[in-house]
């Protein structure tokens, strides 16, 4: 009897030692099945974005009069500094790596976590928070109905009402053309199924 339990004891902990080792090579494998499924998104966003706003080494001013820097990023880098007008990024990869940090701390935290969103939705809607800013995105009409209901199919005019600038010089709202565009490229790309 007792060869028996200690039969029995012996499978139980292989059982159990080799049943942790396959949990832990599964979590290895989710891991890195996770780290690329982020990396193909965040790579369809950068070239996606990157159709928008164009990439430039050397800070510029946009049309909003804004100092702008690789992938229309604005305000500060990584470490906390300002963009300037003098700045220059040393290469693409240095555009792209400010371009990935800008998504993932400013645009992608502001996404709705309570409703399932493809890819395509998330870059769509990404770009217009990268564009228009988050306090613009958290007050819009298309946050609301993309919390209420994703697949509103008056999601795509709430894309098209934000065509407008405010010119630096004249302070006065104007439609730009290259707005308009940008945000018919928005609307069809959310509602384009993976």
């Amino acid at each position: 009897m007792n060869a028996i339990r200690l039969i029995v004891a012996c499978s139980l902990i292989i059982f159990m030692v080799t049943n942790t080792q396959a949990k832990a090579g599964l979590e290895i494998l989710n891991s890195e099945f996770q780290a690329d499924k982020e990396e193909k998104f965040l790579t369809h966003a950068y070239k996606f974005i990157k159709e928008q706003e164009g990439e430039k080494l050397n800070a510029y001013y946009c049309s909003a009069g804004k100092v702008t820097i690789g992938v229309g990023v604005t305000g500060k880098y990584q470490d906390g500094a300002l963009i300037k007008i003098t700045d220059k990024l040393p290469n693409v990869q240095a555009s792209k790596d400010l371009f990935f940090w800008f998504l993932k701390t400013r645009c992608l935290p502001e996404l709705p976590q309570t409703v399932d969103l493809n890819d395509n939705q998330k870059i769509a809607l990404c770009s217009f928070i990268f564009n228009l800013g988050e306090g613009n995105w958290r007050s819009s009409t298309l946050k609301k109905k993309v919390i209420s209901n994703p697949n509103d199919k008056s999601i795509r005019s709430e894309f098209l009402k934000w065509i407008y600038f405010t010119n630096p010089k004249t302070k006065v709202k104007e439609v730009l053309n290259g707005l308009k565009l940008r945000r018919e490229r928005e609307a069809n790309l959310y509602f384009t199924n993976l």
